[in-house]
């Protein structure tokens, strides 16, 4: 499988690395599948700064993806809802 390069806040990205964001959330899935994703973390950081690996993709509606990644979504749930507002598949 590839890789695939991703553009994270550095909020979250400080969040994925200290293991309290276990899920990085997108209203579209990537074409290919991936194992593993480098993330680039954006302003003011500008670089790439690491990479995860991919266990699991999963793609539902928005308000049940929240309930079976609530307690390590490393967001709020007024932001998942703000970000996924409109959507059908999270």
């Amino acid at each position: 499988m590839s890789k695939l390069l991703m553009s994270i806040k550095p909020q979250y990205v400080k969040e994925i690395f200290l293991g309290n964001k276990k899920y990085e959330f997108r209203k579209r899935l990537s074409y290919q599948k991936c194992s593993k994703i480098i993330i680039y973390s954006t302003s003011p950081d500008k670089r790439i700064v690491g990479e995860v690996n991919v266990i699991e993709t999963l793609e539902m509606a928005p308000s049940i993806l929240w309930e079976r990644t609530k307690d390590e979504a490393g967001i709020s749930a007024d932001k998942f809802q703000e970000y996924f507002k409109d959507v059908e598949k999270a």
